[in-house]
């Protein structure tokens, strides 16, 4: 399978088995055009972990609004994601957390780039366990402060761990200089966000970095940093059509993300949805 870099780093041989089982599976679904038990038509959206719970819900209000159309999820981190599309574009929408990973899709020529849509924005935060007593000023204080490990998705693919990456890389720490360099020794890396947070949410010695929105799913973790959206990267959720899925049933429900009902459920999941007349930083 080729390998794809992200932000100058090579996809790990794990993540690469990772989408080749995935792909695997996949292909017992069977043809490109899915009908579900009784008939109607099925799409497949493939989409970034941190959108399970905010897509979930939209997704049977759209089957509700929708009744001879059903929606299933294939939820993983989007780079895992965006290899699939690539090698066998078999989804009918793909909705990354990352630009630069829908960048690679689209110029494998595996989406319609007709369809792409800047969709959402997220927020970067540290996150500990509820019964952590550690406040944290600024990120710096991870150095000191009594935690074993900072778990992150992985940095060199998964959209949440480049960005934590991108922040420490621009921050510097007194003494000992680069943010990213000095906290190195204590990151772990995780295959997608919702990884990261679960282990935050099984030891007080770790923090983690997710997004604002996987904080507010979990009563297991509270917020101990927020990354000011003026000092982290700008985090963007694009969405778009898969090439050979833009038929009116994947279109319909491209239209039906864009509506005041799915935004309203967005937000209410934390997410800021992104406006045609909304300027991006």
């Amino acid at each position: 399978m080729r390998s794809v870099r992200a932000d100058g780093c090579w996809v790990t041989r794990h993540q690469a088995m990772t989408a080749l089982l995935c792909l695997a599976v996949l292909a017992s679904l069977g043809c490109d055009r899915r009908t579900s038990s009784d008939g109607d038509e099925e799409i497949l959206v493939f989409a970034a972990a941190s959108l399970r719970d905010a897509l979930s819900t939209i997704g049977s209000d759209f089957e509700r609004a929708t009744p001879e159309t059903g929606v299933r999820f294939s939820f993983a981190g989007s780079n895992a994601l965006a290899q699939q599309l690539i090698a066998a574009p078999r989804a009918d929408v793909y909705f990354s957390a990352s630009e630069a990973w829908m960048d690679r899709v689209e110029q494998a020529g595996a989406i319609d780039p007709e369809s792409r849509r800047a969709l959402l924005s997220n927020q970067l935060v540290v996150v500990v366990r509820h019964d952590s007593t550690l406040r944290l000023s600024h990120v710096c204080e991870l150095l000191n402060a009594d935690i074993a490990h900072v778990a992150l998705g992985d940095p060199a693919a998964v959209p949440a761990g480049i960005y934590a990456r991108t922040y420490l890389e621009q921050t510097n720490c007194p003494v000992v200089g680069n943010a990213w360099e000095a906290l190195r020794p204590k990151c772990v890396s995780t295959p997608d966000v919702r990884a990261a947070l679960a282990h935050a949410e099984a030891s007080r010695r770790v923090a983690a970095f997710v997004y604002r929105t996987d904080a507010t799913v979990s009563r297991r973790v509270r917020i101990a940093l927020a990354v000011s959206p003026s000092e982290g990267p700008q985090i963007v959720y694009p969405v778009a059509l898969v090439e050979g899925h833009t038929g009116v049933v994947q279109q319909r429900f491209l239209d039906y993300l864009q509506t005041p009902a799915a935004s309203r459920v967005f937000e209410h999941h934390g997410f800021v949805a992104i406006r045609p007349d909304t300027a991006l930083r």
